[in-house]
């Protein structure tokens, strides 16, 4: 195992709970974000119990306004939301298929690092908890009505995100003190797909 690539599970492995931060990372839609800032090793099951406590919290009559639509359209969103977020909790939710290799959990156990199925890209996960964008890549505000915006707005209580970073996507990552730049990626993925 390369130098970079044991450093960066040794910190995943002490990074419970604490932040990572990506710089000029750039999406599969071509928008770019000049920093993002991110909660990693905390359970997908946690921020879920927080979604659904501030889903619960909601002011209905103000959202209705606030999206145009009705008080009905809000309480329905809000339900559904709810009884999927709590399927996921109870292990009813149907899973999805996962075709990463864990490169480096937490203590606990919770990925925070994998790579890709084609070894062609590391993925970090955890929550959004932050991000700066370049307004200059973001999409023209669209004319989306006002449930489907308003599905967005609810549907952006669970943060929990994975960032796909390939060597040309972004320019440093940082977690917990260790700083890896694009170079580092490339050599990390060509040390696993050489051992593959």
């Amino acid at each position: 195992m390369t130098t970079k690539l044991k450093q960066l599970t040794d910190s995943v492995s002490t990074a419970g709970g604490r932040f990572a931060h990506i710089h000029g990372y750039v999406d599969k839609k071509g928008i770019r974000s000049k920093i993002v800032e991110m909660r990693v090793g905390a359970s997908y099951g946690y921020q879920l119990q927080q979604a659904i406590a501030r889903a619960e919290m909601l002011n209905e009559i103000a959202m209705a306004r606030k999206y145009a639509i009705s008080i009905i359209e809000v309480q329905q969103e809000i339900a559904a939301r709810l009884a999927s977020w709590n399927r996921s909790l109870e292990g009813t939710q149907k899973k999805r298929a996962d075709y990463t290799t864990k490169l480096g959990t937490t203590k606990s156990g919770i990925g925070v690092i994998k790579c890709n199925k084609d070894q062609t890209s590391i993925i970090i996960s955890g929550y959004k908890l932050w991000v700066q964008y370049d307004k200059e890549t973001l999409p023209i505000n669209d004319s989306a009505e006002g449930l489907e915006r308003f599905k967005r707005h609810i549907y952006g209580f669970v943060a929990y995100r994975n960032y796909t970073l390939t060597p040309d996507n972004f320019e440093k990552v940082s977690i917990q003190g260790l700083t890896l730049y694009p170079s580092d990626v490339f050599s990390m993925l060509e040390e696993l797909r050489s051992v593959a």
